[in-house]
């Protein structure tokens, strides 16, 4: 809800990243990103106040950085690659590089960032420069005042005030949704508002999708390609997601690259399964690591696609906390398969899972592959040569990308989203009728 109250050097407009609280985008032709990239200079836009009053000045970024913790956000990219950070003067931000990247612009406290981090001051109530002021907290009930700032970027709110209420349950949301207790709802079941013939705001959150360890069965890459091949994701998509789930053939969004596309496959079940007895004639057994629920239900599937050509697929299932664990089975690399998600924003998150470099257990990643040439890529920001690498080793299957879903009340209008940024970016032009 960060983006309700507070807004980021970078913003959203019509036609893509645009300054918000910054004037303008850093850029190498007027020479506030340095020639060999490792250096912006960001000028701040004049008179913007904190909700308090107080002027938003260039001291107040290099706070909020300082305020990240090394261990939690500044561990990301893009502030991770941040060597130094100071103001000069009132309104000027320099900021020193570890190493050029061109989409360090794009992810620096903006609405296009992994994590998508608004600059806020530290206080009670957090205090942003945002189109809404939060007013008052309840930390009984979780809800929120928040009342129209006129000093915002983002031009002033045409609704006063807003209510940000916390509700634990999904159905119970939903239910109030109908009722017409509440406008707008995150994360409704879309089945149970699109049932009652209430809107809903579609956007795309990310792509789930499917890797091999790579040091365990499948250390052999001969294997690792026909038990992939073996996979109907088609299948899966639409059986587990239906409408909601769109084809997943790139790991990254459009925006980043994106023009290398996994290739559709129909798996040739008898063909793949005397081709996997050529290779094991003994047999072979793998272990899937999945979450309650989705996974389950994926696990399922892929048990009976990979029974068809042969392959006995036990389905273990962890809970979110064990799944995610030091001793679990992405750290310890007690599974064969297992499910993650593909960020599609300016920051795809697929070091974790694939670079040389992750630190998620000693010294390796989720699926145990390294490739200098995949670091190269990542470095480079080079994602179509990154999934390409990626596909070419059998490492990975993207499933599906996921579609999310807001829900509107019947008195909602001027409700924008736009993939890949926060869908409550807009706030300020949301209009009850």
């Amino acid at each position: 809800m960060a983006w309700l109250y507070a807004d980021g050097l970078v913003g959203v407009g019509p036609s893509g990243p645009l300054g918000l609280l910054a004037e303008r985008l850093p850029n190498k032709r007027d020479g506030s990103i340095a020639s060999d990239g490792k250096s912006l200079t960001y000028t701040l836009r004049p008179n913007v106040r904190w909700h308090d009053g107080r002027p938003f000045l260039a001291s107040d970024v290099v706070e909020a950085f300082h305020r990240l913790r090394p261990d939690t956000w500044r561990s990301y990219r893009p502030y991770s690659l941040v060597r130094s950070i100071e103001a000069r003067g009132t309104r000027t931000v320099r900021v020193a590089l570890k190493e050029a990247d061109p989409l360090f612009v794009l992810g620096f406290f903006s609405a296009y960032g992994d994590p998508n981090l608004p600059l806020v001051r530290d206080s009670n109530l957090p205090i942003g420069t945002g189109p809404y002021a939060v007013r008052s907290y309840s930390s009984a009930t979780g809800n929120y005042t928040l009342r129209s700032w006129a000093w915002s970027p983002r031009s002033a709110p045409v609704s006063t005030e807003m209510t940000y209420r916390f509700v634990p349950d999904q159905n119970t949301e939903a239910a109030g949704l109908v009722a017409g207790e509440y406008d707008a709802a995150l994360f409704a079941p879309h089945a149970f508002v699109e049932g009652r013939g209430l809107r809903t705001a579609r956007y795309t959150a990310g792509a789930v999708v499917l890797f091999a360890n790579t040091t365990g069965a499948l250390s052999s890459l001969a294997l690792r390609r026909l038990v992939m091949s073996s996979i109907d994701r088609e299948d899966i998509r639409t059986k587990i997601f239906g409408n909601w789930g769109m084809p997943a053939d790139t790991l990254v969004s459009p925006g980043l690259g994106g023009r290398f596309r996994f290739p559709a496959q129909r798996p040739d079940a008898e063909a793949l399964r005397q081709a996997i007895q050529r290779l094991r004639p003994s047999g072979i057994s793998l272990t899937f690591a999945g979450l309650p629920g989705l996974g389950d239900r994926i696990g399922l599937l892929l048990q009976a696609q990979l029974s068809a050509v042969g392959v006995d697929l036990r389905v273990k299932s962890f809970s979110p906390q064990e799944y995610f664990a030091e001793n679990g089975p992405l750290h310890t690399g007690l599974f064969d398969l297992a499910l993650d998600g593909m960020s599609y924003s300016r920051d795809p998150d697929l070091e974790a899972t694939f670079s040389c470099t992750s630190a998620t257990a000693p010294g390796l990643n989720y699926s145990r592959f390294c490739d200098a040439g995949l670091d190269r890529a990542l470095a480079q920001e080079n994602f179509d040569e990154a999934t390409r690498i990626l596909h070419d080793r059998a490492v990975v299957l993207p499933i599906s990308q996921i579609v999310s879903c807001m829900g509107l009340g019947p008195n909602v209008r001027n409700f924008h989203v736009q993939n890949y940024v926060p869908v409550t970016y807009f706030c300020n032009q949301w209009a009850l009728t």
